[in-house]
């Protein structure tokens, strides 16, 4: 987990902005959005927010070092298996949005790691076709929202440990049972 550090924090967000994502800061008691540079405060920021489109390996790397962010939106396929343990370092992350990428069940079973995480949506994600591949998300204790919308799996078999787990979105899929 990472521990606070204000400048990582202010390098990521003007590294993040320059990408075209949209950031939502911590400022106080409450958050804001911000579109640029410009729009950075002057004192020490804490990101609590990113929504991010043509996520690479160099970005990915940048949004694992945030120490406060609570909700990650990432598209694109440059989500792979191979960098989600990445994310394992947002320790408070809570809220994760993972659209078209070709993720397998090692990468889901990587997201165990997120202690916190209570909303989970996979959308489109091209790797995700069964149970199986969806073993691994049983381990997430916390999940209450899982959002599979249009991936090809067949069966919810996966979710029997998922006590706390509330909302299942399975439009577009080819569920049997």
């Amino acid at each position: 987990v990472n521990a606070y550090d204000a400048a990582v924090e202010r390098d990521t967000a003007l590294f993040l902005l320059s990408k075209g994502a949209r950031v939502i800061l911590f400022d106080g008691a409450k958050t804001r959005s911000v579109s640029n540079a410009g729009q950075l405060p002057d004192a020490d920021v804490k990101i609590a927010e990113v929504s991010l489109s043509g996520v690479d390996n160099i970005m990915l790397g940048r949004v694992a070092k945030l120490s406060a962010v609570r909700r990650l939106a990432l598209r694109g396929p440059g989500v792979t298996d191979e960098l989600i343990p990445q994310l394992a370092r947002c320790g408070e992350l809570e809220e994760l949005e993972l659209a078209n990428p070709p993720l397998t069940g090692s990468g889901l079973a990587a997201l165990s790691a997120l202690p916190k995480l209570r909303h989970l949506s996979l959308k489109e994600s091209r790797g995700i076709t069964d149970a199986g591949t969806l073993a691994g998300l049983s381990n997430l204790r916390q999940l209450e929202f899982l959002s599979l919308d249009h991936n090809t799996i067949t069966t919810l078999a996966f979710i029997h440990n998922s006590t706390k787990l509330r909302v299942v979105d399975f439009a577009h899929t080819k569920m049997r049972n």
